[in-house]
């Protein structure tokens, strides 16, 4: 039905597409909302998960119809992939706990893990690693080779957190380029295992830490 070229282009056009709804989704949500309501909760929720996951799956399927489970990271669980998981996981924790040591803040514990794990982190690590390691990561590499996909990768995966930090007040250059290594280093992880698993593990766990700290 397309050429190359045009997939291609019209890849791009409908991630710009993408980014521009985050970009709304992010003012009307902090804007106009509380986030911290119940209604703003649910507006970011659903306004989420729905469109991240769709947006992931068709893509996968237009560009890989036939091993889009494999391509994504969901086909390999082996030995291997536990020890992925646990380097996944422990360094950024680590690089955390550094450099709180040498640079520490002032935390308030919220002891509210189950929840947020239940409800928040696992929905939102699946999300985010569905569109990210499991499509954009493959589609770039092949399109672009190895490096140059996990960067822009990682680029776009720091960008698009940028969307509600700035409307939530939140943003800052170390924060961006922390985050922009996180999807580097999540990225290098997706591709020497052939597997989301680990970096869906690590990105849950990761969120759930900072997110009773800070």
């Amino acid at each position: 039905m397309f050429n190359k070229n045009q997939k291609f282009t019209k890849t791009l056009l409908i991630l710009a597409l993408f980014y521009l709804f985050s970009i709304l989704r992010g003012w009307y949500g902090y804007s106009i909302l509380d986030p911290n309501s119940t209604a703003g909760e649910w507006f970011l929720i659903l306004t989420k998960t729905p469109v991240w996951l769709a947006l992931a799956y068709l893509l996968l399927k237009w560009w890989y119809p036939k091993n889009w489970l494999k391509v994504a990271g969901f086909k390999t669980f082996n030995w291997k992939t536990f020890l992925w998981t646990i380097l996944a996981t422990a360094t950024p924790l680590i690089f955390f706990l550094a450099e709180e040591i040498f640079f520490p803040r002032t935390f308030y514990y919220k002891p509210n893990w189950a929840f947020s794990l239940i409800f928040f982190e696992i929905r939102n690590s699946l999300v985010e690693e569905s569109l990210f390691r499991g499509f954009l990561q493959p589609f770039l590499n092949d399109q672009l080779g190895f490096w140059k996909g996990v960067i822009i990768q990682g680029l776009l995966f720091s960008i698009i957190h940028w969307c509600w930090w700035i409307f939530a007040g939140e943003f800052s250059i170390s924060g961006a380029i922390y985050i922009f290594m996180l999807g580097i280093f999540w990225g290098l992880i997706k591709q020497k295992s052939g597997s989301i698993y680990p970096t869906l593990v690590a990105h849950t766990l990761h969120n759930l830490v900072l997110g009773m700290l800070l």
